[in-house]
C-alpha cells in the first residue's frame, strides 16, 4: 500500500530522548547500515522506488502502538530504525552522494524521534531488537507503508536486516544465560529474580517518597486557634473541635481489673501464667446552667480528680466525615489546671489513616524504610509533647473564656 507523504518539519520536536543513548543507537544503526550497503544491497544507478513511499515519522509513531507504554516505545523504536536503514541508502548504492533532500529530511526526523523510556532503557532495546528479528512484525510494518514493487526491491536488505537482530538475539540469550550460570540459576530463574528486585527496587523508592512527604508534614507544629469555635491548624484542619461545659454532678472513680490465664503443654509438662490488667475509670455528668442540658462522660485512665460543683470543660476531636471521635482534653476552670491524655494527643498528630495503617505494615518487608519510620516517630513524639506544652493553650483560653460568659 502506498503511503502519501508531505514535507518534514524539522523542528519537530516529538520525543526528550537521552543524547548518550541517542548517539549509541545511531552509532549502532550507522554501523548496520555500512555493512548492508557494502555487502548486501544491490547496486542502482538512480532513485529508489521505495524512496517516494517513505512514511513521516509522525505517521510512524502514531501507527505504532502497544499493549503499554513500554511495548508502544519498543515499537516505535524498531520500525523508526528499519526506516533508517531504509532511507539513509544513497542513490548510488555505495553509501556516496546525491542523496535527495527530502530523503535527508526524513532520515534526521526519523532519527530525532527514536523515543526513550526513562528508567525502563534497557527493556525496552531487548524488545525492540526482538521486533526487528520478527517477521510477523516486519511484514505487516512493510506491508502497510509500501508497494509490491518497492519491497521487492528492498527485500534483500530486509532479509539481511532481520539475521542481523536475530544474530543480536542469540547474543543476547547467550550473554543471559552465561550471567546465570555464573550465579548458579537458570536463565528463566534469573529473569524471575531481577522482576521481583525490581519490583522491590519501585516499593522502596515510592514508599520512600510518602514516608519523605510524611516526615516533612511532621515538621509542622499542630496547634488550636482561639477563634469562637476553636479549631486545629494546617494539615489538622479537617479535625473539628467539639466541647461541654458544666458543673460537675456525681463524679465517680472505679477500677476494672481484666486478669487472663494462660495454660500451655511443653513437653511432659504443664506450664501456666496469670496475667492482669487494672484500668481506672472517672465517670461524671456536666450540667450547663445556662441552657439546663447535661451531658454524661466517662475517662479511661486519665488520672484525674473532679469534684461535685466545679466548672469544666471537655473537648474532643471528630474527623470530617465521622460522627464522633476522642476526647483529648479536660480543663478544670475552678482549679485553673487541664489535663491531657498522651495517647489520644499522639494519635490526633499522627492522623492515622487506612492507607497509611496499610503502608505501614507493607514497610516490615522493607527494613531500608525502617529507618523513616523511626525518625517520623521521633518528630510525632517532638510534636505531642509540644502540642501539649503550649500548642493546645489558644483552646485553653477559648475555653475559660466560654465557661466564664
Amino acid at each position: 500500500m502506498n503511503h502519501k507523504t508531505s514535507s518534514v518539519n524539522k523542528s519537530e520536536d516529538p520525543r526528550d530522548p537521552s543524547p548518550s543513548l541517542k548517539a549509541i543507537a545511531l552509532a549502532a544503526i550507522f554501523a548496520v547500515l555500512f555493512s548492508i550497503q557494502t555487502n548486501a544491497y544491490p547496486l542502482h544507478s538512480g532513485k529508489y522506488a521505495f524512496w517516494p513511499e517513505m512514511p513521516e515519522a509522525a505517521q510512524v509513531l502514531t501507527d505504532m502502538k502497544g499493549k503499554n507504554d513500554l511495548d508502544t516505545a519498543a515499537r516505535q523504536y524498531a520500525a523508526l530504525v528499519l526506516l533508517i536503514v531504509l532511507v539513509t541508502v544513497s542513490a548510488d548504492g555505495s553509501g556516496q552522494n546525491p542523496w535527495p533532500p527530502r530523503e535527508r529530511e526524513l532520515s534526521y526526523a526519523y532519527s530525532h524521534a527514536l523515543p526513550h523510556v526513562r528508567g525502563h532503557s534497557n527493556e525496552m532495546m531487548a524488545e525492540s531488537l526482538q521486533l526487528r528479528a520478527d517477521d510477523s512484525f516486519v511484514q505487516p510494518l512493510l506491508n502497510r507503508y509500501f508497494s509490491e514493487a518497492a519491497q521487492r526491491e528492498i527485500k534483500p536488505m530486509i532479509s539481511d536486516f532481520e539475521a542481523r537482530a536475530q544474530r543480536g538475539v542469540n547474543e543476547a540469550n547467550a550473554e543471559r544465560k552465561s550471567e546465570a550460570a555464573r550465579v548458579g540459576m537458570t536463565a528463566s530463574q534469573l529473569e524471575t529474580y531481577n522482576t521481583y528486585a525490581r519490583i522491590y527496587l519501585a516499593f522502596f523508592l515510592l514508599f520512600s517518597v510518602l514516608w519523605v512527604v510524611r516526615i516533612l508534614r511532621a515538621f509542622k507544629p499542630i496547634r488550636t486557634t482561639a477563634d469562637d469555635p476553636p479549631q486545629f491548624e494546617g494539615p489538622w484542619k479537617n479535625l473539628k473541635i467539639h466541647w461541654f461545659s458544666g458543673y460537675v454532678r456525681g463524679a465517680a472513680t472505679r477500677s476494672d481489673t481484666t486478669v487472663v490465664h494462660s495454660v500451655r503443654v511443653v513437653g511432659n509438662q504443664v506450664q501456666g501464667g496469670t496475667t492482669s490488667t487494672t484500668n481506672v475509670i472517672n465517670t461524671f455528668r456536666l450540667v450547663n446552667r445556662r441552657n439546663q442540658r447535661e451531658q454524661n462522660f466517662e475517662l479511661r485512665n486519665w488520672d484525674i480528680q473532679l469534684w461535685d460543683d466545679q466548672l469544666v470543660s471537655v473537648a474532643w476531636a471528630i474527623r470530617k466525615g465521622r460522627t464522633n471521635g476522642p476526647y483529648f482534653i479536660v480543663v478544670n476552670h475552678t482549679t485553673g489546671q487541664y489535663f491531657l491524655e498522651n495517647s489520644v494527643v499522639r494519635k490526633i498528630v499522627k492522623r492515622p489513616s487506612l492507607f497509611w495503617s496499610l503502608s505501614f505494615v507493607i514497610c516490615i518487608v522493607i527494613p531500608p524504610v525502617w529507618l523513616l519510620g523511626i525518625f517520623w516517630e521521633i518528630l510525632i513524639s517532638v510534636q505531642s509533647k509540644r502540642f501539649i506544652r503550649s500548642g493546645v493553650q489558644p483552646l485553653v483560653k477559648a475555653l475559660n473564656q466560654n465557661a466564664a460568659v
